[in-house]
């Protein structure tokens, strides 16, 4: 037996079957995903201080044109995160939704942008030390695949809402 918020005395399976009326919660809370989002955009800065964010700190040149709008465009990316999981957590899921499709956007710019940078590499023979850049390209090139297969993936199989107008009621 268990005594409940009302005073009553409700048996197990009593108890059991009330608690299965309530709508399920996500063992997750929104300040989780919200605190991964600010340690990414951490992880992001500290590994890119050196080479990108910092590099007029550390007289670290960058290779060209199209490497900085490479890095702005993640650089958005990681912003976006940090934004999507914060208009969750303050539940602002409507403003969530909407953005959801700039970030979509984003995402095939970087898919672009990706293979750019990428190549760019190949064509300065840059990669690890000592590696071969022809066999260094495929890991980048692999990696955008796998990004375009789980962005483009989920958004094609997604329903479209429908929307009804009152001129077709």
């Amino acid at each position: 037996m268990w005594m409940m918020e009302d005073g009553h005395r409700r048996t197990t399976s009593e108890r059991t079957h009330k608690a299965c009326d309530r709508p399920a919660r996500s063992p997750f809370r929104p300040s989780l995903f919200l605190a991964m989002a600010l340690l990414m955009l951490s992880t992001v800065f500290v590994g890119f201080a050196r080479t990108y964010y910092l590099a007029g700190v550390f007289h670290a040149p960058l290779p060209g044109l199209i490497i900085h709008v490479h890095g702005a465009a993640f650089s958005c990316w990681i912003l976006l995160l940090l934004t999507q999981t914060s208009l969750v957590s303050a539940g602002r899921v409507d403003l969530h939704r909407r953005l959801g499709i700039a970030g979509f956007l984003l995402a095939c710019l970087m898919v672009i942008l990706g293979v750019l940078a990428a190549t760019d590499l190949l064509v300065r023979e840059a990669g690890p030390a000592g590696g071969d850049p022809k066999f260094f390209y495929i890991i980048p090139i692999t990696d955008i695949l796998i990004f375009a297969t789980l962005i483009l993936l989920p958004s094609a199989l997604a329903p479209i809402p429908r929307r009804t107008s009152v001129s077709s009621l």
